[in-house]
């Protein structure tokens, strides 16, 4: 019975079970109650707004870092990610320069990282390099990245397997006129504690099905990713770029140039099938000198604003300050604006990323 299946999901909460991973952005779990099983999550932005990182510190990193400084929380996850626009290998030095900043407060890139150009790593990094071995490890053990491109059905079928290989798929019978039919009724985990995200950036730029145009593609993955979702308690997060409509004059006049749901480009199926959709707005980028309190001017390049455009379970149109660290895609969230006028010093500990153990 349905009414079962609910008053099971009660009792897991009430036993601490619903919590969900951690984002680790405090303000944001105010309104978005951490990662939850069956959830999909749409994450936009323009180019250079750094949705990737973003995606990459709340999705993989962030939840990581927090299930190993809880060991006795009893959680696991599993992050299948397909990352059809940076190779794995840079991505992974991306994600090393990041620790190198957040443990060691080195601020480096992967240029120096990887002695590209006229850059060369110094000893006393490469050795800190080495260092993080065991932290990667560790990682690499709950993440698999492809970063072959691959079909909506090719994902699908991937992570059909997978469920079907972790789990027993119950099914019941069905009369249809004359007909008996045997659909889906339940899946049963054997870790019913473990979560499993399907990270696909940017969706865009999967390889296409037979025939199909942009659209058509980007829908028949959405459309795919629902039963994965409602199916298997699978976390579907999509990252998807932002249009060109933004930079509209018309809208500029009514102050309209934030992100709105209406400006996912290719396609409007996600943010219609996705329970949570977030998107990244750098006010910089077109020389806004104040927005919503903040100072640009001051903040600089150092400033996105983080949206919560859609949120079917609790309250949307909300706004929350970020620190972008590019150099090393690390996200912090930063104290409401009007804190920044009681404490203008704030402005340089924000935008002063070279001293990041003396701004804890």
């Amino acid at each position: 019975m349905i009414f079962s299946d609910v008053i099971e999901k009660i009792d897991r909460g009430r036993e601490g079970l619903n919590t969900g991973l951690s984002m680790g952005f405090e303000r944001l779990v105010e309104h978005i109650p951490g990662i939850q099983q069956g959830t999909y999550y749409l994450i936009g932005g323009e180019t250079g707004s750094g949705k990737t990182a973003f995606t990459d510190s709340c999705f993989l990193y962030n939840p990581y870092d927090w299930i190993k400084s809880n060991p006795d929380c009893g959680m696991q996850f599993e992050v299948f990610y397909w990352s059809l626009e940076i190779d794995k290998t840079i991505k992974m030095t991306k994600a090393i320069c990041r620790k190198l900043y957040l443990d060691y407060g080195i601020l480096t890139d992967i240029n120096f990282v990887l002695s590209r150009g006229k850059n060369r790593i110094s000893k006393e990094v490469y050795d800190t390099v080495k260092f993080t071995k065991d932290y990667f490890c560790g990682l690499e053990d709950c993440l698999t990245i492809i970063d072959a491109a691959e079909n909506p059905t090719g994902i699908y079928k991937f992570m059909n397997n997978y469920a079907r290989d972790n789990g027993d798929v119950l099914y019941k019978k069905i009369q249809s006129g004359t007909e008996t039919l045997s659909v889906f009724d339940k899946y049963i985990p054997y870790n019913p504690d473990k979560y499993i995200l399907i990270v696909i950036d940017h969706i865009a730029l999967m390889k296409r099905e037979r025939g199909f145009n942009q659209k058509s593609n980007i829908d028949k993955m959405s459309e795919y990713l629902i039963p994965l979702r409602n199916n298997f308690n699978f976390i579907p997060v999509v990252v998807q770029q932002l249009g060109r409509a933004m930079s509209q004059t018309d809208r500029f006049k009514l102050d309209r140039v934030e992100p709105q749901l209406s400006d996912f480009k290719d396609s409007g199926n996600t943010q219609q099938d996705a329970n949570v959709v977030l998107s990244l707005f750098s006010p910089r980028k077109y020389e806004i000198e104040n927005f919503r309190g903040y100072d640009i001017v001051k903040l600089k390049d150092r400033y996105r604003s983080l949206s919560i455009l859609k949120n079917r379970d609790g309250a949307a149109d909300i706004r929350i300050g970020l620190q972008f660290v590019g150099e090393v895609g690390h996200f912090e969230e930063v104290p409401p604006a009007k804190q920044f006028k009681e404490d203008p010093s704030l402005y340089e500990k924000v935008i002063d990323v070279n001293n990041k153990n003396n701004n804890k």
